[in-house]
């Protein structure tokens, strides 16, 4: 199975899974979280935090790519 194949059965196995959850009618839970008072510098570094975050798996795909394609190209 190639690797498009492979991703393009992940994509369709969680599509779905989301499907199928929206149509069964299961029990309604609210899983809210109540609204805590934090500093606003605990916020902006909580934002910061997930600005890096999504930065370094963005850098991880990338670096899997081209090692991809450095490896097909030999």
């Amino acid at each position: 199975m190639s690797r498009i194949a492979s991703v393009l059965v992940v994509v369709v196995l969680i599509v779905a899974v989301n499907v199928g959850l929206r149509l069964i009618d299961g029990p309604s839970v609210n899983v809210s979280l109540p609204d805590i008072d934090v500093p606003d510098w605990l916020q902006w570094a909580n934002k910061i935090k997930n600005v890096l975050l999504l930065g370094l798996l963005v850098a991880v795909v990338i670096g899997g790519v081209l090692k991809d394609r450095q490896r097909r190209d030999r």
